[in-house]
């Protein structure tokens, strides 16, 4: 369900962020992404942290759909 509407037949594709040469443990990551068949990008979260060699960095985002036409 995404902003009051049910969605099925819904693609979740997991993802996750890595650094050649940055610790596992230095950069985290949690980004997911949901489909619906004939309307697309339905849900989108990012969460990205990085503490490494003094840089500090964090990103939290959501994108949702708010609405849809199919023609």
């Amino acid at each position: 369900m995404v902003n009051g509407k049910t969605y099925t037949k819904v693609i979740h594709v997991q993802s996750s962020i890595s650094v050649d040469g940055v610790p596992a443990t230095a950069l985290t990551s949690d980004i997911q992404t949901y489909y619906a068949p004939k309307v697309g990008l339905i849900q989108n979260t990012i969460k990205i942290n990085l503490n490494y060699l003094g840089l500090v960095s964090s990103t939290d985002t959501k994108t949702i759909l708010k609405s849809s036409v199919i023609l």
